[in-house]
């Protein structure tokens, strides 16, 4: 059975959707990086 040229393109597009949606996630991730001075109140760094 051949394999139509609207089933291409619907396959490009499924796949380009998908990196579209992964690389979406990559950017809008956001890495939360935890203060290492927080339970230390009052610490004076550097005078």
């Amino acid at each position: 059975m051949a394999v139509t040229t609207l089933q291409r393109k619907a396959r490009r597009n499924k796949t380009a959707s998908r990196l579209k949606k992964q690389h979406r996630k990559l950017q809008t991730s956001i890495n939360y990086v935890k203060s290492p001075y927080k339970g230390e109140s009052g610490v004076i760094i550097e005078e």
